[in-house]
């Protein structure tokens, strides 16, 4: 495994954007340091970052193909205004 990452890298594993990653770097989420006046991301500590989000997540806000069904049942089902 590498042991720095690349800020294109990490928009790649996390599946941001250029702005969103840069921002979540200057924010302390993503950790960070500058080597020869480039940003790096340590490998490990991005890996153990992620862990810890997954870790603290709630899952009863993630988003499931059921609840989408469900909300669709609940929009179709609602009285209508007209």
């Amino acid at each position: 495994m590498k042991e720095f990452y690349r800020v294109s890298e990490v928009m790649e594993i996390l599946n941001l954007g250029r702005t969103k990653t840069y921002e979540l770097i200057r924010a302390g989420v993503i950790p960070s340091v500058n080597i020869g006046g480039g940003t790096r991301v340590p490998a490990k500590l991005l890996h153990e970052q992620i862990d810890t989000i997954i870790a603290t997540c709630d899952p009863s806000k993630a988003t499931s193909p059921q609840g989408l069904t469900s909300r669709r049942h609940a929009i179709s089902s609602a009285p209508s205004t007209t």
